[in-house]
């Protein structure tokens, strides 16, 4: 999952897209949300048709919460938060019918 926006380089651009930090740091979070959303949507609707099993869906979260358990990262309450709130999504998955 991309990090950043892709913006082109150019001085019209860089002008309409002159953000402050704390609007960057708010855009980044939704995009992040909306990523996460369309990939547990996504898994959801592969596993009521039956296209994705448990053990596939287990190891979907593995793969997502693996960078929230870095020791660079795991300290952080914010990142705490994601991986709480992704533990809950995929458990929310587990036990759709």
């Amino acid at each position: 999952m991309p990090t950043t926006p892709v913006v082109p380089s150019t001085e019209a651009s860089e002008e309409k897209f002159a953000l402050t930090k704390q609007q960057f740091a708010e855009a980044q979070q939704a995009l992040d949300i909306a990523a996460l959303n369309g990939i547990v949507f996504l898994a959801e609707t592969l596993k009521k048709r039956s296209l994705l099993a448990a053990g596939e869906i287990q190891d979907l979260h593995e793969t997502m919460t693996k960078p929230l358990s870095l020791p660079q990262n795991a300290a952080n309450p914010a990142v705490q938060d994601a991986h709480h709130n992704l533990d809950l999504l995929f458990s929310g998955l587990l036990t759709v019918a």
